[in-house]
């Protein structure tokens, strides 16, 4: 390849004696635009550039040589190309096209139309002579009116190069060696052609479609980009559980960041050695930049969901430490929404440029959207149910609930499903549907609770001591601090099987269960209190039959109730049917809660 090279530096003034030496004629010569105009203009124009651009050839790979490359493909038609093959397979097929051109019948440049021509006869189309290989006037876009190689025949051209290659050149072409061998066979400055000339002649044979020596090389950095990798596994955190060094995990986020970075990095580096260095050509190419950029989208995928995750927990902890009254799950979906939208628009910008047809897959999915909502019917349902769950707000996270005849703890709400933890811990998982269809009750958001209780008396119990209780007991319900007095109400409801019952019925100023028990522990042992010194006692509703004597009540307690009785009647404040509103207003707040002697008691 290198005496390839020799003999080309020689051959091209020879072939191209057009090209001036001077560097000021160089320096014209390389800014000079192709002209587009006519077909004829274009050949003319792409003659020129071929000799300009065997001279900087002749001078080995630089970066003039490399934008001469860049400036000559725009001949092509490439409205049709993913932006991403562009800059690698335009070169490859320009090569193609210059070695098909050198065995071809030389033209008469006369024979083809020039700008005057095209004027007039209004054409828009010219072909080689014989050939499908056509020259086209653009109809429409930023090159419009401009003729250039049609996008059809760019798309064949690996077709007709496949179809001539084993054909002689033309003694008299343009390039009388195989361009295209010259390039394939090429590489960029880390490999010169010097040492590749220098290997075995079995890596210089094709293998897979490409010189041999070129799949040993990648491989091999392939290898060490892994080897780079593997200590970055041991950085990143063993399980989402892992406790985290700070209140907002920035470094638990960094540690699980370094991986899809280096991925990041280790993607572009790889495309970079593949298209300039290694220099893969054909389908080889194609198929290794579609592979790089989709690695490379899931890796910024990645990276922006735990960019967007740190972010949105910042926003929940800064709202928290300033007392901002907002919905965390809520805000925490608005990030996943977002999240999705960035990866979507990121994802068809990306497969734009390597060719998936976007546009093509939207119209499709169009199309079938109505087989696709049909098809997932259920989780669409599920997806609305939690936007209305998200809007209506009938729980949040942490309420204890009972939805579908489980109840539990809120631990989650999702786009598909609730969560709740039950009270033997289990975790059950119920559809958003459901949530939204079935009876949901909700006690996290109850602003009292219901105490309702019978209380069963013997029958040995005389009506005074019963009115002695009573009264007691509506004292001790409306001078409590814990029991709302709306609704109140202590009654002597009838005669039970094996006791007169009293039921007592009041909201206690409760609003979760713990709360609850504490008041309600505190006002039996005040019944119990009044019970005894009423020198009553309670019923049991028991069937066992013993033989002894009864304990007769005590006559001075049961005198005393009795006693107090009258001097209510007496003075005519008998509680009943309820106690005065004096009375009321009397005891309103007098007990003790939490009672005396224990930890809370204000006194």
């Amino acid at each position: 390849m290198h005496k390839a090279l020799i003999v080309l530096m020689f051959l091209a003034p020879v072939f191209f004696s057009q090209v001036n030496a001077d560097t000021t004629a160089e320096a014209i010569e390389r800014l000079h635009p192709i002209d587009t105009h006519s077909p004829r203009a274009l050949l003319e124009s792409l003659e020129r550039e071929i000799g300009l651009l065997m001279v900087l050839y002749a001078k080995g790979d630089n970066p003039a040589l490399r934008q001469k490359v860049q400036q000559i493909i725009r001949i092509f038609d490439l409205s049709n190309t993913p932006p991403a093959l562009i800059s690698q397979q335009g070169p490859e097929y320009f090569w193609q096209l210059i070695d098909i051109i050198g065995r071809l019948p030389k033209w008469e440049i006369q024979s083809i139309p020039d700008a005057e021509y095209v004027r007039e006869n209004k054409i828009t189309h010219w072909s080689f002579p014989d050939t499908e290989i056509s020259i086209s006037r653009v109809a429409e876009g930023p090159r419009k009116d401009e003729f250039l190689i049609s996008a059809e025949t760019y798309k064949r051209i690996p077709e007709f190069y496949a179809k001539i290659v084993d054909l002689p050149k033309r003694p008299d072409a343009a390039v009388p060696l195989e361009a295209y061998q010259l390039y394939r066979n090429g590489s960029g400055s880390v490999f010169p052609a010097q040492l590749i000339s220098k290997l075995p002649g079995i890596l210089l044979q094709d293998w897979l479609g490409q010189p041999g020596w070129k799949w040993p090389v990648l491989l091999i950095i392939l290898f060490i980009m892994t080897i780079l990798a593997l200590p970055l596994f041991y950085l990143r955190p063993k399980h989402k559980t892992e406790p985290r060094d700070d209140e907002l995990g920035f470094s638990f986020t960094l540690r699980r960041l370094i991986l899809p970075i280096y991925i990041l990095i280790a993607m572009n580096f790889l495309e970079y050695m593949v298209t300039r260095q290694i220099r893969f050509t054909g389908v080889e190419l194609t198929v290794g930049i579609f592979a790089i950029h989709l690695i490379s989208l899931l890796a910024m995928a990645y990276i922006l969901h735990l960019i967007l995750s740190l972010i949105g927990e910042s926003v929940i902890k800064y709202m928290h430490a300033h007392g901002a009254n907002f919905d965390s799950q809520l805000i925490r979906l608005a990030f996943r929404f977002l999240f999705w939208i960035i990866t979507i628009l990121v994802t068809s910008i990306i497969s734009e440029r390597i060719g998936v047809p976007v546009a093509a897959l939207a119209a499709g999915l169009g199309m079938g959207g109505l087989a696709f909502a049909l098809a997932t019917k259920s989780t669409l349902e599920n997806l609305v149910a939690g936007l209305m769950i998200y809007s209506d707000k009938p729980i949040r996270l942490g309420d204890l609930c009972n939805i579908g005849g489980f109840s539990g703890k809120v631990e989650n709400i999702g786009l598909r499903s609730t969560r709740l933890r039950t009270i033997d811990r289990t975790l059950v998982m119920i559809p958003n549907a459901e949530v939204a269809t079935s009876i949901l009750e909700n006690k996290s958001v109850r602003d009292r609770m219901l105490l309702q209780t019978v209380i069963g008396l013997r029958y040995e119990t005389t009506p005074d001591q019963l009115r002695y209780v009573l009264g007691r007991l509506r004292e001790l319900l409306y001078g409590h601090p814990k029991v709302n007095e709306d609704g109140l109400r202590v009654r002597f409801t009838g005669f039970g099987a094996s006791s007169l019952d009293i039921e007592i019925y009041a909201y206690l100023q409760a609003k979760s269960n713990p709360i609850f028990l504490e008041i309600q522990e505190d006002i039996n042992l005040h019944i119990m209190d009044i019970i005894e010194k009423a020198g009553a006692g309670f019923a049991f509703p028991s069937q066992t039959t013993y033989l002894a004597r009864d304990t007769a009540p005590d006559v001075e307690r049961v005198k005393a109730a009795e006693e107090q009785v009258k001097a209510w009647r007496d003075a005519g404040e008998l509680p009943f049917p309820d106690l005065s509103d004096e009375t009321q207003e009397a005891i309103s707040d007098q007990l003790d809660f939490p009672p005396k002697g224990s930890p809370g008691n204000r006194l």
